[in-house]
């Protein structure tokens, strides 16, 4: 069977990180997610867990992109950190980490979850904006 993996643009985790990914341009981390602890060293950030296939646990320090794109990733879904490297916001001129973030599918109960959430907050969204007053 090939893997698919859909690309993603969205928790806590108390075991011991083996090493930081520390990416070069390009660059490929795959594994599964097991969860995310915040307030994290010295500037109190928060970092991601992944585990790969041999068990290691390697650490991703968020980054503002990185933040919104694994909103979507619940733990347990097995994940695909690309790092694009450094860009320039052309409206700010602020220079960022970019990355991409992909789930793999057949994980028929991760990405239902992904599904009902995804209905969940439309319905939400749609709820306030219909209200008559």
């Amino acid at each position: 069977m090939v893997d698919t993996w859909t690309k993603v643009g969205g928790n806590g985790n108390t075991e011991e990180i083996t090493d930081n990914w520390m990416p070069e341009l390009k660059e490929e981390l795959i594994g599964k997610y097991v969860g995310k602890k915040e307030n994290v060293g010295k500037n109190q950030s928060t970092i991601y867990t992944l585990e790969k296939e041999d068990g290691t646990k390697i650490g991703v320090w968020k980054s503002a992109v990185l933040e919104m794109r694994m909103k979507e990733v619940q733990v347990g879904d097995t994940v695909k950190i690309v790092y694009l490297g450094k860009q320039t916001n052309p409206k700010s001129g602020r220079v960022f980490k970019n990355f991409e973030v992909f789930i793999k599918s057949g994980n028929v109960e991760a990405e239902a979850k992904t599904v009902a959430k995804k209905k969940s907050a439309d319905k939400q969204e749609k709820d306030g904006k219909d209200m008559p007053f």
